[in-house]
């Protein structure tokens, strides 16, 4: 690291002084950087005694830097390394000696709690437990640059800080990471202030993240020196180091030149950006399009639209594909330059299938570029252009069966999921013509199916007919054509007899009522024959999915499936509602739970509760139309609209 860099790190952190965090590799033991004040030329000299020809001399010498504790600490990890064996071996001895004191009084109850097992972990449960203290951030900063700076495994040192500095534990919002920020810096200080500065790797990087937030134009190039020493390390196979720690340094390094950019802008600024982002895709070449993709978000997250123009000029080969295109396309889209967005996916549409984007099976394409990538589109609520991307794929029904049933089921969602239920009906019709037919197509479809494991992979024919049916029921109850809408679920439940949708959908038609809310005894418009069959088929379902639970209660599906069905029927609502959280305790943060739980609160009475579990459900998959007809309607009735 360059000295005055060192020395602006020294003044951001308003300490006296940072040693080198690659002094350990780059620099003879006698040259490295010493703990600041006056015990830093007698910690020296002690651990030169420690080579003496004299037995009495090396006792006295050790004796006196074990009781200095972790003022030593730093000079005899550097020591551990020395030229004369015998003071390396010494060195080594007294680290083990030193004892630190993970726990502190002001560390909160849940930091201390963990901390009180570290002392005699091994190292794989001492990364285990970093893992646990960076989900408490940033309460636990403190903690993690003790780790940093005193655990002995290098390893686990560099997850400590690496953990600190790029994981972020649950962080989303600026007041957090301002707060994470502060409280990494108070941690430096106190650390510098009462040991001395520390020459570990780990440490420095601590020291270069934090000069990065007062100085990013200047820290942007010390991540440089820092990666490049790392490097050296990996180079030369060292365990110390891997490649995924010499990968998030270059990412730091990227977010650093970006975050110099946005305050700056200049043309050094951006050059300093371009030599990040270059760094970052020769150091992967063989993924260098999912990175490239992952570096334009960050500079769009951050502003940086300019790095962004000179990233897509640079870059222009890289992106000339299907998936490039959509990846150009989206940031336009962002920048608000709608037209551009709009011309970029026309143009990726347009372009070929990438045979290295396909899903193979033995050989042979299962699904293609249009799929898989449309796929991702809808998932970020660019629907029209996945939408483009499924039709496409469905036409290629004779070529490859597979990705055009897979293909018309996501184009089907789509439609149903901005309530175009008549459209979404006739996107699965032709497939399910075919397929009901026998011919050849469906022969080979089937063929493929039993290869792939059934439906949990492909959708079965009889579950593209019965939703094909299911979208028919919607669109003629949208109609007012009551007749076909019974018929159209009926069929539905015909071929997909577990369809809880289609069943619930059949209940409605029995029991309509105009505002969707909760059926009550006594509504009027029941059409009693059908309203007695469907709740046969509700009660026969119910058992289904208990008998589900009972062969496997730890699978959240079928308690969110029973708790679905009835909150959208009828039956015993409390317990939808205690099914329902017990699968969110099985599968915690699942959007689509999340969305059932909502329902089941609002049909046990609860109505405030269910709108802000709809809103939690929402955050998670903020595209989903469905979703946010719900929160509408649930918000309605709390406004009495």
């Amino acid at each position: 690291m360059r000295t005055g860099a060192v020395i602006l790190i020294a003044i951001l952190l308003g300490v006296a002084g940072v040693a080198s965090p690659f002094a350990a590799r780059a620099a003879a033991p006698e040259a490295s950087s010493a703990p600041a004040g006056a015990d830093a030329g007698l910690i020296a000299e002690l651990v030169e005694e420690l080579g003496h020809p004299r037995y009495a001399n090396r006792q006295a010498a050790a004796m006196r830097l074990e009781r200095m504790g972790l003022r030593a600490f730093d000079p005899l990890v550097g020591a551990a390394e020395h030229p004369d064996p015998e003071i390396a071996a010494a060195a080594r001895r007294l680290l083990g000696k030193i004892g630190v004191r993970w726990n502190r009084l002001e560390d909160p109850p849940q930091v201390r709690t963990i901390l009180s097992q570290y002392g005699d972990a091994t190292p794989k449960k001492r990364t285990y437990l970093v893992a646990q203290l960076t989900t408490l951030l940033p309460e636990s900063a403190d903690a993690l640059c003790r780790v940093a700076r005193y655990d002995l495994d290098p390893r686990v040192s560099r997850d400590a800080a690496l953990s600190l500095l790029t994981d972020r534990g649950g962080l989303r919002d600026g007041a957090s990471e301002g707060r994470l920020i502060e409280a990494v810096r108070a941690a430096n200080r106190r650390l510098t202030e009462d040991f001395g500065p520390s020459q570990r790797p780990a440490a420095g990087w601590i020291a270069i993240a934090l000069a990065s937030r007062d100085a990013p134009a200047i820290a942007a190039p010390l991540w440089g020196d820092a990666i490049a020493a790392e490097r050296e390390v990996l180079a030369l196979g060292d365990t110390t180091t891997n490649a995924s720690i010499v990968q998030r340094l270059l990412w730091l390094r990227f977010d650093a030149a970006a975050r110099a950019w946005t305050t700056s802008g200049g043309d050094a600024a951006g050059a300093e950006v371009d030599r990040a982002l270059d760094a970052i895709l020769e150091f992967e070449p063989d993924n260098r399009l999912p990175l490239l993709q992952v570096a334009l978000a960050r500079l769009a997250d951050a502003g940086a639209w300019g790095p962004v123009d000179r990233a897509l000029e640079r870059h222009a080969a890289l992106l000339d594909s299907k998936r490039g295109g959509y990846i150009a396309a989206r940031l336009r889209l962002r920048e608000g330059r709608t037209d551009d967005a709009e011309r970029l996916a026309e143009a990726a549409l347009a372009q070929p299938p990438d045979d290295d984007e396909a899903k193979l099976l033995d050989g042979v394409v299962l699904f293609d570029a249009r799929t898989l990538i449309g796929k991702g589109l809808e998932d970020e609520g660019l629907s029209d252009w996945a939408r483009r991307e499924f039709a496409s794929a469905v036409a290629d029904w004779e070529e490859l069966p597979a990705n055009a049933a897979y293909a018309a089921m996501l184009l089907a969602e789509s439609l149903a999921d901005d309530a175009r239920y008549a459209e979404a009906a006739e996107a699965l019709a032709p497939l399910v013509d075919s397929l009901s037919a026998g011919d050849e197509r469906a022969k080979r479809y089937r063929r493929l199916r039993e290869a792939t494991g059934g439906r949990l992979t492909l959708p079965s024919p009889e579950f593209l007919a019965g939703r094909g049916r299911y979208f028919a029921g919607l669109a003629a109850r949208e109609r007012g054509d009551h007749e076909a809408e019974v018929a159209a679920l009926r069929s539905a439940l015909e071929h997909e007899p577990a369809d809880a949708d289609a069943l619930i959908a059949l209940y409605r038609a029995a029991k309509p009522l105009a505002d969707d809310t909760v059926p009550e005894d006594g509504a009027t418009d029941q059409d009693e024959e059908l309203l007695a069959e469907t709740r046969k088929l509700i009660r026969e379902m119910m058992r289904e999915f208990e008998e589900a639970i009972e062969q496997n209660p730890n699978n959240a599906t079928p308690y969110n499936q029973w708790a679905w069905l009835v909150a959208n029927t009828e039956g015993d609502y409390d317990k939808a509602v205690r099914y329902s959280r017990h699968s969110l305790r099985l599968s915690p943060g699942d959007a689509g739970y999340l969305d059932t739980l909502a329902r089941c609160l609002y049909a046990a009475g609860d109505l405030e509760a269910a709108i802000v579990a709809q809103s939690r459900a929402i955050a998670k998959e903020p595209h989903l139309g469905v979703m946010q007809r719900q929160l509408e309607f649930f918000q309605n009735q709390r406004d009495g609209r």
